[in-house]
C-alpha cells in the first residue's frame, strides 16, 4: 500500500486495525491457555514451571549492567 501514491489514510488505518485485532485475539487465546494450565497445576508445579521458563529465557538474554532479571 505504501507504493500506492493514491492510498488514503483510512486504508492504512484499516490495515493497522486488522493487525491489532489479530494480535489481541492471539493474546486473549494465550492468556486463556495460561489460566487453564494454572488451574490444572498445584502451586509447587506452577512455581517449578515458572522457574524453568525463566531459566530458559534467561539463556537468550544478554543483560547489561543495571538490568533486572524478571520471571514469569
Amino acid at each position: 500500500m505504501n507504493a500506492n501514491y493514491a492510498a488514503a489514510p483510512e486504508e492504512f488505518t484499516k490495515v493497522l486495525d486488522d493487525a491489532n485485532n489479530l494480535r489481541m485475539q492471539s493474546a486473549t487465546k494465550i492468556l486463556s491457555l495460561r489460566f487453564r494450565m494454572k488451574d490444572l497445576m498445584t502451586v509447587e508445579e506452577w512455581k517449578a514451571l515458572s522457574d524453568q521458563m525463566s531459566a530458559y529465557s534467561n539463556r537468550y538474554k544478554h543483560s547489561g549492567a543495571g538490568e533486572a532479571k524478571t520471571g514469569y
